[in-house]
């Protein structure tokens, strides 16, 4: 936010200035410094959009928070204390004035999140919830998968990318519970683990940001990575980025192989495993695991990306579960779904299926 300053004179003539006319004077000049400190002290901010997690995984239930913020590691002195239940876009003050979670100004070419293996399986399409984009109608977008380094563990190999996506096509709806999906040509099976990518469009500026988790609320330290124009691959959190330990909001879409066992996708302390039966008609069955008790949710996303159902799960222990849910108000047909705590989330696909 941009105020321009503005001065007042004025000039007392003792014998023609009343008391009261002295006492009115002062007053409008204490408020017009009060005014212009101010305006001096907003120069320089920058609006950071915060939204709920809970109003996208409910999305009839949605907020809008807006307020000023100096630079990302001021943001601990807001007052969210709710780790996974509130998302940023962080907007830096210099040297360019960029977002994080996805920007070239700062030579951001591609943002990343870790992803753990067990058995095998395949990934189909890789979801990112986006909160700002540049108005680039020529511009799009594509996701890839790396390969992990077995030493440092960071990004090593591109393995395979995504078809593009228009910006046109980039949805920043985030109020309404909607995700970009970027389909791979084929599944793309590992076995081993992964990072999952967004690389930015080839043009000069500022172009998009993908949410983040609030600082200090992330699956592990060098799990989120950014890709700098120099070819080097730098955690989030670590010297040469931004100081920020948290999960950028990417997902791939992970089927678990069923003729492996016990094969599922993670993210620190959560485990997704494969849904059964699939196709499924009136009843799933979900199987996932957490290390730590939790909160746990359901949701599902049509192939647009909207969130269509909800099912809390409530709270949970730790250890291995399988819960039969109803599924019979959804029509037929292709669904991502996700189970979620308050720090982690996962996503799989299952096909429902009825005669």
């Amino acid at each position: 936010m941009v105020t321009k300053q503005f001065r007042i004179k004025i000039i007392f003539d003792e014998k023609k200035t009343t008391p009261m006319k002295k006492h009115i004077y002062i007053f409008i000049i204490l408020s017009v410094s009060f005014l212009n400190f101010n305006a001096f002290a907003q120069q320089g901010f920058h609006s950071v959009k915060e939204i709920s997690a809970s109003s996208i995984l409910r999305p009839h239930n949605t907020e809008r928070i807006f307020y000023d913020t100096l630079i990302p590691g001021s943001q601990d002195s807001l007052g969210f204390g709710f780790c996974g239940d509130t998302l940023k876009i962080f907007k830096l003050n210099s040297p360019a004035q960029g977002y994080i979670g996805g920007n070239n100004s700062n030579g951001d070419k591609e943002i990343m999140q870790k992803f753990g293996v067990s058995g095998s399986g395949g990934v189909y399409t890789i979801l990112a919830l986006f909160g700002k984009k540049a108005n680039l109608t020529n511009g799009s977008m594509i996701a890839k998968m790396y390969s992990v380094e077995p030493v440092t563990h960071a990004p090593d190999t591109m393995v395979a990318y995504t078809d593009p996506v228009s910006m046109t096509d980039i949805d920043t709806n985030s109020f309404s519970g909607l995700f970009t999906t970027f389909p791979f040509p084929g599944v793309i099976y590992t076995n081993d683990s992964f990072f999952a990518a967004i690389e930015l469009p080839a043009v000069s500026g500022d172009t998009a940001a993908v949410y983040l988790t609030p600082h200090n609320c992330y699956s592990g330290k060098q799990l989120a990575y950014v890709l700098k124009s120099n070819g080097n691959f730098l955690p989030l959190g670590g010297v040469g980025t931004y100081g920020i330990n948290a999960d950028y909001w990417i997902w791939p879409v992970f089927i678990p192989d069923s003729s492996v066992g016990n094969s599922a996708i993670s993210l620190r302390d959560l485990s997704l495993f494969r849904a059964y039966p699939n196709p499924a008609s009136d009843f799933l069955n979900v199987k996932f695991s957490i290390r730590k008790p939790a909160q746990v949710k359901v949701d599902f996303v049509n192939e647009l990306g909207q969130v269509v159902s909800n099912i809390d799960l409530g709270f949970q222990l730790s250890g291995v579960h399988t819960c039969n849910m109803n599924i019979s108000h959804l029509p037929a047909g292709y669904y991502y779904y996700s189970i979620s705590t308050q720090q982690e989330r996962l996503f799989s696909k299952i096909c429902i299926a009825r005669k």
